[in-house]
């Protein structure tokens, strides 16, 4: 076993103290997010998925103590380690100046590891991750590639990770890569939480999006919808994410949930989307139904530019019988 890689830890923003919490109420709600357990916080993601923006989201709910996807984040600052060439390492310092975070979020600093490739389920990996955990007690970042077939050592060494990081409370985030997404939901029992992230087609005034669902979620723990989709946008060179409940990957669809709310018949939805009322009746069946719109929330103006959408209650919408 080799001893761990020296690195330098530059501090970036000073960090606070983590606050207390609040003693739990008597009654809970049952709708309330649920904390995630230290351990090892699974991102699971494949190539397609644009993984600057999932990595700048999550580390920046945890910092803020924020929930991700209806699972509640404990405060904490984060330490990115890096195995890659050292020039990466300046373009990931260089492009977290573009994610700007609350003032008082606590701090994100990198490590350099190695200018190789790294397999964080080794015995070296745990050794590394086990002895800055300790030192820096800091939520601790690493991307891991799981291929596929999964290598036997991987399921154990990431299940030793898992209990080690519990046993000294911290956070470990994992974003895995796998080659084959069915084989994500594998490690559900040997990591803390299991994130499953997909692309999903971003709104004309966004820049990318993407959807994360809990595997809390997925085995009916939670009450209500939790599934997200956060949104990328940019404004003066600065990018911001908007989170909202994920209604479905493609705009179509979303644009169909959406007039079924306002009250357009499936005849008026099938005459912008170019599809028969029984195409769209099916489509609408698949996803969750929207709560009443509150007022006229504009949303029709923004996709006007992607789609020949007309105004509500237009004439347009008066289908001949």
């Amino acid at each position: 076993m080799s001893s761990p890689p020296s690195g330098k830890l530059p501090v970036n923003v000073p960090a606070s103290p983590s606050p207390k919490f609040a003693p739990t109420a008597a009654v809970p709600d049952a709708t309330a997010s649920l904390s995630a357990e230290n351990g090892v916080l699974m991102f699971a993601y494949t190539p397609a998925l644009p993984l600057g923006y999932l990595n700048a989201y999550s580390i920046q709910q945890v910092r803020t103590g924020q929930p991700i996807a209806g699972v509640q984040m404990q405060r904490n600052a984060v330490e990115t380690l890096l195995t890659a060439p050292s020039r990466v390492l300046h373009q990931l310092q260089a492009q977290s100046t573009l994610f700007p975070a609350p003032a008082d979020a606590a701090d994100h600093t990198f490590r350099h590891v190695s200018e190789r490739a790294f397999d964080w389920a080794s015995n070296e990996g745990l050794l590394y991750c086990k002895t800055i955990g300790i030192m820096s007690h800091k939520a601790l970042a690493i991307m891991q590639r799981i291929p596929h077939p999964i290598p036997l050592h991987m399921f154990e060494g990431i299940s030793q990770l898992n209990m080690e990081a519990k046993r000294q409370g911290y956070y470990v985030l994992m974003f895995a890569h796998f080659d084959d997404e069915d084989d994500a939901v594998r490690f559900r029992d040997v990591t803390s939480e299991l994130f499953d992230v997909a692309v999903c087609e971003p709104d004309p005034l966004s820049h990318a999006a993407f959807s994360i669902r809990s595997s809390t979620a997925e085995s009916g723990l939670l009450v209500g919808p939790q599934d997200i989709m956060v949104q990328v946008g940019v404004e003066d060179g600065r990018h911001n994410f908007l989170t909202e409940a994920f209604i479905a990957a493609q705009i179509s669809d979303r644009v169909m949930l959406k007039m079924r709310r306002d009250g357009d018949s499936l005849a008026q939805i099938g005459v912008v989307m170019e599809l028969n009322k029984s195409s769209v009746k099916r489509r609408l069946d698949k996803m969750h139904p929207l709560p009443p719109a509150k007022g006229d929330d504009g949303w029709r103006k923004t996709y006007a530019s992607l789609l020949d959408l007309p105004p509500r209650r237009n004439r347009l919408f008066d289908i001949p019988g």
